[in-house]
């Protein structure tokens, strides 16, 4: 089995306005997350913050519905 690097953009807004680190939220689980952008909308009480999430897995492996479920514990998920 080979591994891959996989990459992503997640743009989400925390739930809190106390919250942890994304990094330290995702990074037990194999995940790796950098902030790319925050962007204030008029829609919105909390800016939306875009990260870049990268993991490995073999190509034919799911989607990593475990990170969507992980992140959306603390954050409302924008995009993914």
């Amino acid at each position: 089995m080979i591994l891959r690097e996989h990459h992503a953009i997640l743009a989400l807004t925390w739930k809190a306005a106390d919250h942890e680190e994304l990094d330290t939220i995702v990074g037990p689980s194999g995940y790796r997350a950098r902030l790319v952008g925050m962007e204030r909308r008029p829609d919105r009480d909390r800016p939306v913050v875009s990260f870049e999430i990268s993991w490995r897995r073999p190509d034919k492996a799911p989607p990593p519905t475990d990170l969507l479920a992980l992140v959306g514990e603390h954050c409302e998920i924008e995009k993914f």
